[in-house]
């Protein structure tokens, strides 16, 4: 019995998500906001293989923040900028990303999660040598203003190898 509450619980809250997303003016239907949001990771993904910092940079809002898989942090478009041109002119700079969006789920209208898995080759090390490709894990929090989405948060982290139990 509490399944079924439960279910129909979620039901009722899908369909009214549902109407306030349709009924949201000037806010684009949920797929195509999905699809917005979709192309967007298309694009960092075309501006990293093309190492443009400033145009994976033009994804984040002016406030937005990145933590990286490696622990560097920045804050504001900028210093992501920043942070992007300079890892793209020493490890990063010969590698070329693959990401595959795994969910958008919508928190409000104008307030996304991405769940991504990104794949990272060609990187290599200080002394030139080639590394192993890196599996990363990346969660981006988006926000649409003026019909635009932007990343406000980017938090990556590579996952620890499958146990051997």
């Amino acid at each position: 019995m509490h399944r079924t509450i439960s279910l129909r619980a979620t039901m009722g809250l899908s369909t009214l998500l549902m109407f306030a997303l349709a009924g949201a003016g000037g806010q684009g239907s949920p797929s195509e906001d999905d699809t917005a949001l979709r192309k967007a990771q298309d694009d960092f993904a075309t501006a990293w293989n093309n190492h443009d910092a400033q145009a994976m940079a033009m994804g984040w809002a002016e406030e937005g923040d990145w933590i990286g898989p490696d622990g560097n942090v920045a804050q504001g478009r900028a210093a992501v900028e920043n942070l992007l041109a300079e890892a793209h002119t020493g490890d990063s700079a010969t590698s070329k990303i693959a990401i595959k969006v795994n969910s958008v789920r919508f928190l409000k209208p104008d307030v996304a999660v991405v769940d991504a898995e990104c794949e990272l080759t060609g990187m290599r090390d200080f002394f030139d040598k080639p590394l192993p490709t890196l599996k990363v894990l990346a969660t981006t929090v988006a926000v649409k203003k003026d019909g635009k989405w932007r990343t406000a948060v980017y938090r990556a982290f590579v996952p620890p190898p499958p146990s051997e139990d």
